[in-house]
């Protein structure tokens, strides 16, 4: 169950999805957010997870300009989750290029706000819990001054410092430390404005949230969920297997978006999977 909605920001959130990496250190044979988890193509579960979600209005998703696979997925439940059916754009070579390229995807569409919010959410990290949306969300709302935020976690093991040979330094204090996940919120135009700023400046943000902090911002961590991990290598996907399956028993879908199963052909191997649909 979510938590209570006692605040809410104002405006539209779109969600943006880069999904033009090629994956190469899963060395799979093609890109990871098209391996199959569940009997179908992991970005899949990404896109259903956050489409179903009442609080996002719409989605943008970052291919890659010679991609050949994404236009082979059936979107039609997905976008009868949306207010508007997903839109595809071609991205750069870089994550920050390619997320610029889905804010403008966005302002060409246009929007019917002033301020829409922007949640860029990782093609490679399926397990998100509604819960962590709903927190950031929140979160984010109940701050005054606006410069979003982003889903972490804590460290947990000890950090070295090395040197160029591997020797130990010093560790690093781990409650000033915490892992970025996804989700990441921030308003449309600020981090436009962000990004456009590295450019000029040939700096290279890791992710949104660097972006803004180089631009003077500095957005909140919200605490998530160790489980929303990022697919990186083979064994993740046996690992986001196991999670998916247990918040699949420890969850029922509350919200106004409901999923049903029904069959998948689409995928090699595939005889069921979900596929969700909005609630009367």
């Amino acid at each position: 169950m979510g938590l209570p909605q006692q605040s809410s920001l104002p405006g539209e959130i779109w969600a943006v999805i880069p999904a033009a990496g090629t994956g190469s250190r899963m060395a799979a044979g093609r890109p990871k957010q098209y391996l199959p988890l569940n009997g179908e193509p992991l970005l899949m579960h990404t896109l259903r997870r956050l489409a179903s979600h009442p609080r996002i209005n719409n989605m943008v998703v970052v291919v890659s300009a010679d991609d050949d696979r994404f236009t082979d997925i059936d979107l039609s439940g997905i976008n009868a989750m949306l207010d508007a059916p997903l839109i595809s754009v071609p991205g750069g070579t870089t994550r920050s290029e390619s997320v610029a390229s889905g804010l403008q995807a966005i302002i060409r569409r246009g929007t019917t706000e002033d301020q829409p919010w922007v949640m860029v959410h990782d093609a490679a990290r399926p397990c998100v819990r509604h819960d962590d949306i709903d927190k950031l969300v929140q979160q984010v709302a109940a701050d005054a001054d606006g410069e979003g935020g982003l889903l972490s976690a804590e460290v947990t093991d000890t950090l070295w410092q090395h040197d160029d040979q591997q020797r130990c330094l010093q560790t690093l204090p781990r409650d000033q430390l915490r892992r970025a996940l996804t989700p990441q919120l921030f308003p449309l135009t600020r981090l436009q404005a962000a990004l456009i700023q590295c450019h000029a400046e040939k700096f290279q943000p890791t992710d949104e949230a660097e972006a803004m902090c180089h631009a003077g911002y500095r957005p909140l961590l919200v605490l998530g969920n160790p489980d929303n991990i990022k697919v990186t290598r083979m064994g993740d996907l046996e690992l986001a297997t196991l999670y998916l399956r247990r918040q699949a028993e420890q969850e029922l879908p509350t919200t106004r978006r409901v999923e049903v199963v029904v069959a998948d052909r689409s995928v090699e191997g595939a005889e069921m999977s979900s596929e969700p649909t909005r609630q009367p």
